[in-house]
């Protein structure tokens, strides 16, 4: 596995935020909730359930919405960190807003 270390702009940030990425993994919640923020279509299993984290990840690489992008801490295993590109971009034209009508600034 290629480990990538990179900076992380102040709008990444907020998006990191949102996924609240974590060592131990990501929760379905939280990454659904950053999937709704970035405009994705609401990726559901049969009968309304949710899809698994990997297969929503999966979902979301394969619809080019994001690239994935490891960083790693000495005696750990690699952070899953997620640069939303393409969300990103779409949120600075507006053509997403973010939920509950807050600034992008």
């Amino acid at each position: 596995m290629t480990t990538k270390t990179i900076e992380v702009s102040p709008e990444q940030d907020a998006l990191l935020q949102i996924l609240r990425v974590r060592t131990k993994g990501i929760a379905v919640g939280d990454l659904a909730e950053a999937m709704r923020v970035l405009g994705a279509p609401a990726f559901a299993g049969a009968r309304g359930r949710t899809r698994t984290v990997s297969r929503m990840l999966h979902d979301m690489r394969e619809s080019g919405l994001v690239c994935a992008v490891l960083t790693e801490s000495p005696g750990r295993t690699p952070r899953l960190l997620w640069t939303v590109a393409k969300g990103l971009k779409r949120l600075r034209s507006g053509v997403y807003s973010l939920p509950n009508g807050a600034s992008r600034d």
